[in-house]
């Protein structure tokens, strides 16, 4: 008896589902894990995010939020209430009204307020997020992100203070640099005219031509203090005194101290070559002292050839580049900072006179306008001097 071969049908229904439960199950344990790396990322940032269910009145906290606020995940998702009783007393007002305004703009809003601890200790948080909206414009839902910026802020708050001592000390210093240099002015004059009126009165009477050598010293060293005196009352009067910035012209301050120094281009053999230069909002007093410093250092570092200074700029995107060149002795680039600290000299007295504050003033005169200064020299070829000043 010949056996016939039989064929069963697949049940495709029981096919059909059993693929899309894997698929299901595939997909929540892709989620699981999606979820996973994320509070990991937020633990390791200090960032947690929420969830305000409007209409529920139900809040939902990232474990990271629950770090932050020191809040035992066991207690359940916080009610407004509570939350609101974690703010700074004096932070409540602030953090109300932003949501408040954020509702009614309809807008993201993002604050930066503290929270006290169930310890007591405070925390600074920043608090990004936005108000959700249903069709008929109604709030349903409010969300975001909690960071922890704790060490952020105390760092800042503690900087500020620095900053604000440093301030303080800047300004005693000034004050009692101005109050010490005033005073010493009267005895160092009444010691020059001394000695100045003993050499005079009793030149012929003197044997021993010593004494009048002596008298000599003094009379110049009380020159070389009056002279030092004088610079440092200018030196300390830079932030002090100094006027407030208006439209000021380089191009007529330049023409002013060319005039002022006439005398010493004429005996030096100087040429000032110069373009046009900006019309920069500064203190026109200051920008004087600047290029007379600049040009005098130019016409007494000369060197073998009769000195000749470029003076041009260049526009930048948010600031005017100013150079002064000269073809004097130039620097070693060693002493590029050295220049522009205050009594800090490359040279003898005797070989060029100077009091060494000439290009500290330039520098605190330029960094009260915002700007920079530098110089670019090697020795025997001159330097090129560049400040700029702000747009």
């Amino acid at each position: 008896m010949k056996q016939e071969n039989k064929t069963f049908p697949i049940d495709k229904r029981n096919s059909n589902a059993g693929e899309k439960e894997n698929r299901l199950r595939k997909t929540k344990e892709e989620l699981e894990e999606s979820r996973a790396k994320l509070l990991d990322a937020q633990k390791l940032a200090h960032v947690g995010s929420f969830s305000y269910d409007i209409r529920k009145r139900t809040t939902e906290w990232t474990d990271e939020v629950y770090r932050i606020f020191g809040r035992d995940p066991a207690l359940g998702d916080p009610t407004t209430e509570e939350i609101m009783n974690y703010v700074h007393p004096q932070d409540r007002q602030y953090v109300t009204e932003c949501l408040r305004e954020a509702v009614r703009d309809k807008k993201e809003f993002e604050m930066q307020y503290r929270i006290i601890l169930g310890d007591g200790s405070i925390k600074y948080l920043r608090y990004i997020g936005r108000p959700s909206f249903d069709s008929k414009g109604n709030l349903v839902r409010r969300f975001g992100a909690v960071m922890d910026v704790t060490e952020t802020k105390t760092a800042q708050i503690k900087l500020e203070a620095t900053l604000k001592e440093l301030e303080r000390s800047n300004r005693e210093l000034e004050q009692f640099a101005y109050a010490a240099s005033h005073d010493l002015q009267e005895p160092m004059r009444m010691m020059k005219g001394f000695s100045d009126l003993l050499q005079r009165r009793f030149k012929s009477q003197v044997s021993d031509p010593k004494i009048l050598e002596f008298l000599g010293f003094i009379s110049e060293g009380a020159d070389r203090m009056q002279a030092l005196i004088s610079d440092l009352l200018t030196y300390s009067r830079v932030t002090t005194r100094g006027t407030e910035f208006k439209t000021v012209d380089l191009e007529k301050v330049l023409e002013k101290v060319i005039r002022n120094i006439q005398f010493s281009m004429e005996e030096n053999h100087a040429e000032i070559l110069n373009g046009r230069l900006p019309v920069v909002k500064a203190d026109e007093t200051q920008m004087g002292q600047l290029f007379q410093n600049l040009l005098s250092n130019a016409i007494k570092f000369r060197g073998e050839k009769d000195p000749q200074i470029k003076i041009g700029y260049t526009e930048r995107e948010s600031e005017w580049e100013v150079s002064v060149k000269d073809n004097g002795i130039g620097i070693d680039p060693q002493f590029r900072e050295r220049i522009f600290v205050i009594f800090q000299r490359l040279h003898e007295r005797e070989t060029y006179p100077g009091t060494g504050i000439g290009l500290a003033l330039c520098k605190k005169i330029i960094e009260r306008h915002g700007g920079r200064i530098w110089v670019e020299s090697e020795p025997g070829k001159g330097a090129n001097f560049y400040f700029t000043i702000p747009k």
